[in-house]
């Protein structure tokens, strides 16, 4: 094996490549702390049986002891087995249902050229070691960008107050907020059709477009109102799948209800309100009419009561007997002619009605 302070080429490669997983390790332990449980613990045991193969491998490397040569080459190959096993199982099978083929042309060289150069001559596994670790990049690209993202939903996901699926362009769910995991109201669905949201929900559900909004309305045990939202997330130009969102707008619409009997209520107040202004209007201009009338006929009376009295003061062999009778029933019915004028004015204007 040589003197132990210096390595060989290969030895000092495998340093570097196992320092550079290290790293690789610690930054993809520290983001899938944020990231969703559904891929944390794949990305880590794959990252990790690619690790302890590369570090059993170098043991290999630098022991003595023949016995320890063999034991931790038999190792490496158990873990580096054990590692292609478990990259196909997690992410090649689901990887290939999203990706087109020049995607698959990809996988197929970082995996197996790797793995037939292993079985052909098992010396030469630490100049494929950048491969299989390329490989395992290109493989875990599709859950790369939630590490960012996811970093965000753990912080924000407790605040949000709407039921969010995030999609893919296949219909795959990618995420759903948690409220729609504690909720009884949407099915527990790996894909979804943005055509037909129906088919989310548990319960059939009516659909209604009213100025320009989605509207859902879902009756059960209890009834509940969303408003719905579908957009779409592009990556350079390119489709990269849906957010869709449901909004419980359940108490606005209890509160429109609400508005709207009162209103109606309100409605019907005014009309009465109406009707008794009409009603109090008649009385009290009956009442006026009336207190009119009293006030024309006390001063008819008064005049007639004058008349009677100057015409008993006349003396019927006095000469000018003739002209005053005629002067006093040229008053009396000159009074009686206002009072005919004051009555017909007021008759107009009560029975015209009036305005409000």
């Amino acid at each position: 094996m040589g003197d132990s302070r210096y390595y060989s080429p290969e030895q000092f490669f495998s340093i570097i490549v196992f320092t550079a997983l290290i790293i690789m390790l610690t930054i993809s332990f520290m983001l899938s702390i944020y990231k969703v449980e559904r891929y944390k613990k794949t990305i880590l045991t794959t990252s990790g049986m690619l690790g302890l193969s590369i570090l059993s491998s170098f043991i290999a490397m630098v022991a003595h002891r023949p016995t320890d040569v063999f034991n931790f080459q038999a190792l490496s190959v158990a873990f580096l087995i054990i590692y292609i096993l478990l990259l196909f199982i997690f992410f090649t099978l689901d990887y290939m249902k999203n990706r087109d083929c020049s995607m698959l042309i990809i996988f197929s060289t970082l995996f197996f050229i790797p793995t037939v150069g292993f079985i052909v001559n098992p010396g030469i596994k630490s100049f494929l070691y950048p491969l299989f670790v390329a490989n395992s990049i290109v493989l875990s690209n599709k859950f790369v960008k939630y590490r960012v993202s996811s970093s965000v939903f753990s912080d924000v996901k407790k605040l949000m107050l709407d039921y969010v699926f995030i999609i893919g362009t296949s219909g795959e769910v990618i995420y759903e907020s948690d409220k729609i995991s504690a909720s009884t109201i949407f099915k527990k669905l790996k894909r979804i059709d943005v055509n037909h949201i129906e088919s989310i929900f548990c319960k059939p559900i009516l659909t209604r477009n009213t100025f320009g909004k989605q509207f859902i309305k879902l009756e059960g045990d209890e009834l509940f109102y969303f408003q719905y939202h579908i957009k779409e997330i592009f990556d350079k130009e390119k489709l990269a799948g849906y957010i869709l969102t449901f909004t419980d707008i359940t108490e606005l619409i209890a509160m429109l209800d609400e508005l709207r009997d009162k209103q109606t209520e309100l409605a019907t107040i005014n009309r009465e309100l109406i009707k008794t202004k009409e009603i109090v209007y008649a009385i009290e201009r009956e009442k006026e009419i009336e207190n009119l009338f009293d006030d024309i006929v006390g001063t008819q009376h008064q005049a007639m009561q004058e008349l009677k009295s100057n015409i008993e003061k006349l003396n019927i062999t006095d000469e000018n007997f003739i002209p005053e009778i005629e002067k006093l029933i040229f008053v009396a019915k000159a009074n009686l002619k206002d009072v005919r004028n004051v009555v017909t004015a007021y008759s107009s204007y009560y029975e015209g009605g009036y305005d409000d």
